[in-house]
């Protein structure tokens, strides 16, 4: 299989906080890919750094991804860094739009589900989404329709806290919402969308470095078993998280079709 691979990982952002674990992640998805998995390294693209990361260059090179991929192609977008949510309505319903934060602006699911909706339907797209309320981003917008009308007009935070908790993750009825683009598409994110995803000091190789935790343990995992599906990937991320002893508080998510839920990762 002839695997293509666009990394971002973001520390460093315009008006916002920054983060510290994100441009490492990208650097060990790198060395994953290339030193681990034999992939090329003019298949892999890394962004980190300065107006690469911006929003237009990002969504440039996932486009480029898109276009390259033939049958029989992996594509693998990853992306380590702030996420967030929009709340609006979509045809007189309450509507969550899920985003990553590009260096410069968020980019939303409809642009990037305007990328993604073109890939060849006989090549295979992994995404993997390292940020805060990150839980539903499989690139299809969410949009909330047991809720009553009069809600719209609730204040954003105690809104966003009501339809969250209340009406989406307690039934955790946003696994009915989320359906994965085609058969050959799957997303893991690091947490629920009401949850945050963190970053923390973990060793590896007698070295103490700053990683999301989803990505050191997906890497970890991957490394100790090559062979290791999605399904058991996701059942041993699960089994460790969240982990309240290290104030790991998030559930990571697996989005995809039963016929690919099941293949060896990256295979």
């Amino acid at each position: 299989m002839n695997i293509k691979v666009l990394c971002v990982g973001i520390n460093h952002y315009l008006g916002i906080s920054k983060l510290t674990s994100c441009i490492n992640d990208a650097k060990d998805w790198q060395q994953l890919f290339h030193k681990d998995l034999q992939v090329p390294k003019n298949n892999i693209t890394r962004l980190s750094f300065g107006p690469k990361t911006n929003a237009s260059t990002i969504k440039k090179e996932l486009r480029k991804l898109v276009k390259s991929l033939g049958k029989g192609d992996l594509g693998v977008f990853i992306f380590s860094g702030h996420g967030n949510q929009k709340f609006t309505t979509t045809n007189g319903l309450p509507t969550i739009k899920e985003g990553i934060r590009a260096r410069d602006k968020s980019i939303y699911e409809n642009e990037l589900r305007t990328i993604t909706n073109k890939i060849n339907p006989e090549a295979y797209f992994v995404s993997i989404v390292d940020a805060c309320y990150s839980g539903g981003v499989d690139f299809k917008e969410l949009i909330l329709k047991n809720l009553e009308r009069k809600n719209q007009n609730l204040e954003i935070k105690s809104y966003a806290n009501k339809i969250l908790k209340e009406n989406l993750i307690a039934k955790e009825n946003y696994r009915k919402l989320l359906k994965p683009l085609n058969k050959n598409f799957i997303t893991l994110s690091a947490c629920k969308p009401n949850e945050l995803a963190y970053g923390d000091l973990f060793i590896r190789d007698q070295n103490a470095r700053m990683n999301g935790v989803l990505t050191y343990y997906t890497i970890g995992y991957i490394k100790d078993n090559p062979q290791i599906t999605y399904a058991e990937l996701i059942k041993k991320l699960q089994n460790i998280l969240p982990d309240q002893s290290k104030g790991h508080d998030q559930t990571p998510q697996l989005n995809g079709h039963k016929n690919i839920i099941n293949n060896t990762v990256f295979k």
